[in-house]
């Protein structure tokens, strides 16, 4: 059974790694029901395919608890285990005279990205990464509410800040589509 290695960058150490394996290869993942919510399923397929590189597990609530960026990463890992790196995605032009199918080959390695940082340097404090439980809050709460959770420290100067704020957490991880 092949293993997934998935560093968190060039400079990463092993230690920092998560290790992964193809999902759909052992008993534990038959237990995964994809008809529960999105966040749950994806507890269960990082909790049954993601390890350190010791080969110990990770608890459900670590896992739980990881910000979106690591959860993403724990995800590419899993699929590059599981079908390796690349991908063909087919797509259609979007020129109104053409309507041409496209092939289009994606390295899901290219995808890797640091998760180490739980937050980022804003204004006089500190934007910390959203996990599950801040996104659950949006149902009740308005966007703005969020970049007001998420920020630790003294209040910021400016109005509108949350504008921003989404700006610098958009860049901390270029890979979420997190709109505040």
């Amino acid at each position: 059974m092949p293993l997934c290695l998935w560093p968190p960058g060039e400079t990463g150490s092993e230690s920092d790694a998560l290790v992964a394996r193809p999902f759909g290869t052992a008993m534990s993942d038959l237990v995964v029901d994809f008809g529960e919510p999105p966040n749950a399923v994806i507890d269960d397929v990082l909790r049954c395919c993601v390890s350190r590189p010791d080969g110990s597990a990770i608890d459900a609530a670590e896992i739980a608890d990881w910000h979106l960026a690591k959860r993403r990463q724990g995800l590419l890992a899993v699929a590059v285990a599981t079908r390796g790196p690349r991908r063909v995605v087919t797509t259609s032009c979007d020129a109104s005279a053409c309507g041409e199918m496209l092939d289009l080959e994606l390295d899901l390695s290219a995808f890797r990205k640091d998760w180490r940082t739980d937050d980022v340097p804003f204004d006089t404090g500190r934007l910390r990464l959203p996990r599950p439980a801040d996104l659950a809050m949006l149902g009740t709460n308005p966007p703005e509410r969020l970049a007001q959770i998420l920020f630790e420290g003294a209040p910021p100067g400016q109005q509108n800040w949350e504008a921003q704020a989404e700006a610098v957490l958009s860049a901390a991880d270029p890979l979420g589509d997190l709109e505040l």
